[in-house]
């Protein structure tokens, strides 16, 4: 799971074109070998730019890296033209690691 990235397909304005997905990039790049969905060029951006790009030599760099700041925008600018939000919830990217301790629990004394 270490070698997975997160990976949104959006279009211009930021949609989605498909569902978020969790892959490797070199199955994130044999899926979309013949480009996206539609007629959309491919832009880059993110932490692991360097690990992607190679994979997709026709693709172009995003001038601006998906910062707070800039999603913040985005997301001030999306707002202003009537955009509705859905309800934020909390994304895992893997299940939590949890462990049940072979020690014998101790209850504090109530009261």
């Amino acid at each position: 799971w270490r070698e997975e990235l997160y990976f949104a397909v959006l279009d211009g304005e930021g949609h989605p074109l498909i569902e978020c997905m969790n892959e490797t990039p070199d199955i994130f790049a044999q899926r979309f070998r013949h480009g996206l969905p539609g007629d959309h060029k491919i832009i880059i951006s993110g932490d692991a730019t360097e690990a992607v790009a190679p994979l997709f030599p026709q693709a172009l760099l995003a001038d601006k890296q998906g910062d707070a700041v800039n999603i913040a925008q985005r997301a001030l600018h999306r707002f202003k033209k009537g955009a509705v939000f859905p309800r934020p919830v909390p994304y895992y990217l893997r299940e939590a690691d949890v462990t049940i301790s072979a020690k014998i629990s101790k209850t504090l004394r109530e009261g």
